[in-house]
Formats: structure tokens, C-alpha cells, sequence
């Protein structure tokens, strides 16, 4: 297998690992009864913040914080759930 097969190869399963935590994540989040849901989100408000200044402090490449940030609206939006679901 060359490098950039390998490199795609690489890319493409932690994609899918990524895609696989996400929806076990929204999983346990549509779980948790209404109060608990306000506490994991207020928790993981701190926590995203937390990590978005360690990123940008660390000198991470642009396309980490990018897409960092792209999956932190995508999780956002957990927040409009109805509480029946």
C-alpha cells in the first residue's frame, strides 16, 4: 500500500470512529432525563471552552480547529431536542 493510500486509509476509519462516538453520544444525551440533560450541558459548555483555548494555544493546525469547531455546532444542536425524545 503506497503512503497516500495509507494516509486516505487512516483518514477514513477515524472518520468513521468519530461518527461512531458522536452517535453514541447522542444516544446517551436523548437518555438522560430533562434535569440531567441541563447538567451535561452546562458541563460540556465549560469543557468546550476549555478545550477550544488548549487547541488554539497549542498551535494546532487551522483544519483541527476547524473541524473542532464544525462538530461543536453539530453537537450544539442537541440543545433543541424535544424533551419526548
Amino acid at each position: 500500500m503506497s503512503d497516500p493510500d495509507h494516509v486516505t486509509e487512516s483518514f477514513n476509519e477515524l472518520t468513521g470512529e468519530l461518527t461512531a462516538l458522536t452517535c453514541f453520544v447522542t444516544a446517551l444525551f436523548r437518555a438522560l432525563p430533562l434535569d440531567l440533560r441541563e447538567d451535561a450541558l452546562s458541563e460540556f459548555d465549560t469543557e468546550r471552552e476549555g478545550v477550544r483555548v488548549d487547541l488554539l494555544n497549542s498551535g494546532a493546525p487551522e483544519d483541527v480547529v476547524r473541524g473542532y469547531d464544525k462538530k461543536i455546532r453539530a453537537l450544539n444542536r442537541l440543545r433543541f431536542l424535544r424533551p419526548d425524545i
